[in-house]
């Protein structure tokens, strides 16, 4: 009795924490006419997907009628959602597919002498051949990565880190890629950034004993504070943390071509700023 009372307090906990990792999205949701229909019929499809993943990764596939007992949804619709998730899965590693090799290449561009000046900073690069100049196509083919120039160049140019002048070179405008002022390219970061941090957190809540915690750590003032120091503090941490991420950039990009595996895994840190009442 004792244990189901506190299994019973460990699920009211996770439905409120549910709760407040949702509240921040829904002025989003309203601003952009998400309709409670569509939130539920996201979780919907998110619940159904990971019990059929769950049960494979288990050896006990379930049949889409055992799924709809368990779920309460009908065998028909289930073949849908688990349809429409499949596509979904499809199109969002494409973009991770481009959003990589851009990457990637932005950090040659960076690091690779031949494409830099010699305080570092990186060229302007030709679009075409042209003598005494460098190219981006050279570019290109400088990384280990199988790339159409002309797609990775539009997806540089549309997140914002590259800048095409007169059709004639392209410029480097950041170091990483920077999200667009477009709202599409904002809510899909929304997505990313948050997936990320929930990630680790939920490693580390379920990960076992003898299991190596991801890095998590925080840090937050310990009373209120006047809005004139909220900025100074901002200031401070967002120029200590740019030097930080660059720093390490520079060191990852310097390693990871030779520790490069295909069926070895993806890493990363987030920085981020936070403000509460």
């Amino acid at each position: 009795m004792e244990a189901d009372l506190f299994r019973n307090e460990e699920r009211t906990a996770l439905v409120e924490s549910l709760e407040n990792m949702l509240r921040p999205l829904m002025p989003v949701l309203l601003r952009y006419g998400v309709t409670l229909q569509d939130a539920h019929d996201a979780l919907r499809a998110l619940y159904i997907d990971e019990l059929s993943t769950r049960s494979k990764q288990q050896g006990r596939p379930l049949s889409d009628t055992r799924i709809g007992m368990l779920s309460g949804i009908s065998r028909g619709e289930i073949k849908k959602l688990l349809g429409d998730r499949q596509e979904k899965e499809r199109l969002r590693q494409e973009k991770a597919r481009r959003i990589e090799q851009a990457s990637a290449v932005i950090s040659a561009w960076h690091s690779d002498k031949r494409f830099t000046t010699p305080y570092g900073a990186p060229l302007d690069l030709s679009l075409s051949s042209e003598a005494g100049f460098k190219t981006f196509a050279e570019l290109v083919e400088s990384v280990p990565h199988e790339i159409d120039p002309h797609e990775l160049l539009e997806t540089m140019t549309s997140t914002g880190c590259a800048e095409v002048h007169g059709d004639r070179f392209v410029r480097c405008a950041s170091r990483t890629l920077i999200v667009s002022e477009q709202s599409l390219a904002k809510i899909t970061r929304l997505g990313s950034h948050v997936s990320d941090l929930v990630s680790t957190v939920v490693h580390n809540m379920l990960c076992q004993p003898d299991d190596e915690p991801f890095l998590e750590q925080r840090l937050e003032t310990s009373c209120r504070v006047s809005p004139q120091f909220c900025a100074e503090i901002e200031a401070y941490l967002r120029s200590r943390s740019m030097a930080f991420l660059e720093e390490s950039d520079t060191w990852v990009s310097e390693r990871e071509q030779v520790n490069a595996l295909a069926s070895g895994g993806r890493v990363g840190l987030g920085l981020f700023y936070f403000q509460k009442q």
